[in-house]
């Protein structure tokens, strides 16, 4: 007679188990889903940055907008601290260039083709615009000059931002293709 109430205990301390386990387990699926979107919005926020870097680099080859004959240094830019309206290239280092306001406070905003930007921010949109800042580092020799890009952007929430940065090196050369 013993044995009955013996059996009920174990099969409510199993069933206990259970409950708690799954309960665990349905803790760890949404902590990973948050962290999937987060890694989602940190992925878009460092293409937007990469794609605004591409677009300054290939202002940046574009002929007289660094090299006229002459090296262009650059302006100073972002004292006091105003955004520009269109790509110039800046003699100045940024106050802190690893600070995503610093960027857009002094750099240049850029929306790509087919990017919604919105202060919402969302799944399909972004919270801000792309921004750079192009600093002339130097020549190398006659032929040659540094200059440092420096783009940030954000994600679908202005909490999920990038800062990329690069050194692009521009060649100038004339070549004689004949003809007299």
């Amino acid at each position: 007679m013993k044995e009955k109430g013996y059996i009920l205990i174990v099969s409510l301390a199993f069933l206990f188990l259970m409950t708690t386990l799954a309960i665990s387990m349905f803790g760890g699926l949404a902590m990973d889903e948050s962290m999937s979107g987060n890694n989602r919005e940190k992925s878009r926020s460092i293409d937007a940055a990469q794609t605004a870097l591409n677009y300054a680099e290939s202002w940046m080859a574009m002929p007289a907008n660094t090299y006229t004959g002459n090296w262009v240094t650059g302006v100073n830019c972002g004292v006091p601290e105003t955004p520009l309206t269109v790509p110039v290239v800046c003699s100045n280092a940024l106050v802190n260039p690893s600070s995503q306001s610093s960027v857009r406070s002094s750099g240049v905003s850029f929306t790509p083709a087919n990017m919604s930007v919105s202060s919402a921010g969302g799944l399909s949109t972004y919270a801000l615009a792309p921004a750079f800042y192009i600093q002339y580092l130097g020549n190398i020799d006659t032929y040659n000059a540094l200059y440092q890009v420096t783009a940030t952007s954000t994600g679908g929430s202005a909490a999920a931002a990038a800062v990329v940065q690069s050194v692009y090196q521009i060649h100038a050369n004339s070549s004689n293709l004949g003809g007299g």
